[in-house]
């Protein structure tokens, strides 16, 4: 189901800058209505089956790390009713799908428990759970004023 920007009121695409009565957006939309246009969902959907580059999502301010994470995995927020097939979602995501993430939620990652620094980021010091390619954890990428997060292939975990 689609609908479109009725005023100035309405959605604002946050890829393209979009917005009125002529851009459809999605209501039932995996990344919430109004993030995205159609036409950007589309094209997200299609980097995410392997087409086209690294795609990176919007911060959204007072996410957390985690739950940008979840976003750019496309799985529920398991704090806000994950379930099963949370973890699922994370392990078969598309890992060149990144979302930025604010300084608050940078400093909150690198402190909750020792990380593992890698080249321009670390990983969280915990995995999240495993992937058809290996332990995956939160792993965040940047500066903190210019980071982003995704869960992507870190060392085996301890058993």
């Amino acid at each position: 189901m689609q609908t479109t920007a009725a005023n100035n009121d309405e959605p604002k695409c946050s890829k393209c800058d979009a917005s009125g009565p002529d851009v459809p957006f999605q209501i039932f939309s995996p990344y919430g209505f109004g993030t995205f246009c159609v036409s950007c969902e589309e094209a997200i959907e299609a980097q995410k089956a392997g087409e086209g580059n690294q795609l990176i999502l919007p911060a959204i301010d007072g996410e957390r790390a985690w739950d940008a994470a979840d976003r750019a995995a496309g799985a529920i927020s398991y704090r806000q009713g994950g379930n099963p097939e949370h973890f699922e979602k994370i392990a078969q995501a598309n890992r060149s799908i990144w979302a930025r993430i604010t300084s608050e939620a940078y400093w909150e990652a690198l402190g909750v428990v020792p990380p593992i620094y890698i080249r321009g980021g670390f990983h969280v010091g915990e995995c999240v759970c495993a992937g058809p390619d290996g332990d995956l954890y939160l792993t965040i990428l940047g500066s903190e004023d210019d980071a982003m997060a995704s869960y992507q292939v870190g060392p085996e975990c301890a058993s």
